[in-house]
């Protein structure tokens, strides 16, 4: 049996990115020790440079890109070069706990018609991060990203239920709608019969997007056994930059998908 990994990184600060380094060989050590599980790293690099290379372990296959396409196409170069039982797509600034590829491996064993696993998050001062979320809409979004704030308080409960808030996070959960893309457990068979990620999101809804494609052929679930802490930096809220990403992606999936209310 094995696990391969696969990290994008662009521009990712030093220490947040050592940080990732570090609790992901524990926890590789640990699911080695205790369930001999082979693994394979992929550290797929978009930044401008290559002065990354000389922090990663020669443990790890490096693949520097030579032009930046975009979250999805990253990953897809390493999802080229794999050949394993499950496959993990997980963000720069995830920090794992020691036994969370242990508890994802085991619960992706016991439930084998799931295809798509998500942890519990939270961030590094212990607040609870949803995992999952609704399938998007333009206009759950325009409430989230761009509505004022009188227009945001009439549809407060829509908002919490887009976002998962009103849902137990101390339960697993079976069919979500939507992965958040920081930490994707994938079987790799399903990973391969969808082919990836779709390439023309740039970045954001990747995620949205593979979860519904990997859905009609396999359950999606979470699960609060598998644990990690995400250093999420809310870019849409302070980068205009991001927020054009964020627009396009975003029209691109309704294209795709539908869903206008």
């Amino acid at each position: 049996m094995k696990l391969t990994i696969s990290i994008v990184i662009y521009n990712t600060p030093q220490q947040i990115w050592q940080n990732c380094l570090n609790t992901l060989r524990t926890a590789i050590n640990t699911l080695q020790k205790e369930q001999g599980i082979k693994t394979a790293v992929y550290i797929v690099d978009n930044s401008p440079n290559s002065s990354y290379q000389s922090t990663i372990n020669d443990d790890y296959h490096y693949i520097a890109n030579p032009s930046n396409k975009g979250y999805g196409h990253g990953n897809n170069l390493a999802l080229q070069e794999i050949d394993s039982d499950y496959h993990l797509v997980m963000n720069p600034d995830v920090y794992l706990a020691k036994n969370t590829l242990c508890q994802a491996i085991n619960f992706i064993q016991a439930h084998q018609d799931v295809g798509l696993l998500a942890p519990f998050i939270t961030t590094p001062d212990g607040e609870w991060q949803n995992a999952f979320k609704q399938h998007p809409t333009l206009w759950d979004h325009f409430l989230r990203q761009f509505a004022p704030g009188w227009l945001k308080r009439r549809n407060q409960a829509r908002m919490q239920r887009f976002a998962g808030v009103n849902i137990d996070p101390e339960q697993s959960h079976f069919d979500i709608p939507s992965v958040m893309g920081s930490f994707m457990f994938f079987r790799s068979s399903f990973l391969k019969l969808i082919h990836g990620f779709d390439n023309r999101f740039f970045l954001y809804f990747e995620d949205d997007d593979i979860s519904r494609r990997l859905a009609q052929h396999a359950r999606t679930a979470y699960t609060p056994t598998v644990k990690i802490i995400h250093e999420h930096a809310h870019q849409t809220q302070r980068s205009w930059k991001h927020k054009f990403y964020f627009a396009a992606s975003l029209l691109r999936y309704w294209r795709k998908w539908g869903g206008l209310w």
